[in-house]
């Protein structure tokens, strides 16, 4: 585990909303990205394996000045994404495997993987992946088993319903779903569709947007200038018995730091409010 100690020890065994953020989305150098999540007092970090910490680039030795960084700011990594924009299926996979060795060295507990990265398209989110997909992700599977890590497959590009299929199909305890209600409001859906992820929930982000149509796509707005009904979502995330941290992410932002502030408080007051503190 890097960082920040068990959610237990962090929140003194009591919440079971705890929040973190996505480092890559400040658009920042990952340390001062990283300093910058530390300095708004969330303790919970994701990250893509991309540029400075890919596995390819990130030596043994980077690996351990990364663990110690980490440490030294109190924070926990607590999930890398695994995909590559642009590569291969083939590298796709070579990627994820790496990517899962390294969270296994750096005490990572999830992997997220994107449908999207892999090639599938969101034109008719209710249709299957294709074999050539699934292939990819048995593999990506396989890998997460020996690694014990957990894959998150992201909900964007199908319905929960096709990834609660999916996740069936490659029937390994290792695969979860990394769930996104920007994603499903967006896209024309309603939360009450996550149920049918309950017992796949692998990863949690929290994210706002305007609800769309399949003929026009919806868009991400700041947390809680939106149609997402936060208030639902983690009492979904509640009845899922999800304990994991929820991250705070926001794709495209002229404004990113100072969004993320807000967001962070308008969640803490949401947490007092359901948990009556």
């Amino acid at each position: 585990m890097v960082g920040g100690g068990t959610v237990a020890e962090r929140t003194g065994g009591g919440s079971s909303m705890i929040f973190g953020a996505g480092a890559d989305d400040l658009r920042l150098p990952v340390k001062e990205a990283l300093a910058a999540i530390a300095r708004l007092g969330l303790r919970d970090v994701e990250a893509d394996a991309r540029g400075d910490i890919s596995p390819a680039q990130l030596t043994r030795t980077g690996r351990r000045h990364l663990s110690r960084y980490l440490a030294d700011l109190g924070l926990r990594l607590v999930a890398l994404g695994g995909t590559a924009p642009g590569a291969s299926l083939d590298q796709q996979v070579d990627h994820a495997g790496r990517t899962l060795e390294m969270a296994r060295e750096l005490g990572v507990e999830v992997v997220s993987v994107s449908l999207a990265d892999l090639g599938v398209r969101p034109a008719d989110p209710a249709a299957g992946v294709g074999e050539d997909i699934m292939a990819a992700l048995r593999q990506m599977a396989d890998r997460a088993d020996l690694t014990a890590r957990t894959l998150a497959v992201e909900t964007a590009g199908v319905v929960p319903q096709v990834l609660r299929r999916l996740i069936q199909e490659v029937s390994c305890d290792r695969v979860r779903a990394c769930i996104d209600p920007a994603e499903l409001i967006g896209s024309g859906q309603n939360l009450k569709t996550l149920y049918q992820l309950a017992d796949f929930v692998g990863l949690a982000r929290v994210r706002d947007a305007l609800a769309g149509r399949p003929s026009a796509p919806g868009r991400e707005v700041p947390l809680g200038e939106g149609q997402v009904d936060l208030r639902e979502y983690f009492m979904s995330l509640r009845d899922f018995g999800y304990r994991r941290p929820t991250l705070i992410r926001r794709r495209h932002s002229e404004r990113p730091l100072p969004e993320l502030l807000a967001a962070k408080k308008r969640l803490e007051e949401l947490a007092r409010q359901i948990e009556g503190r």
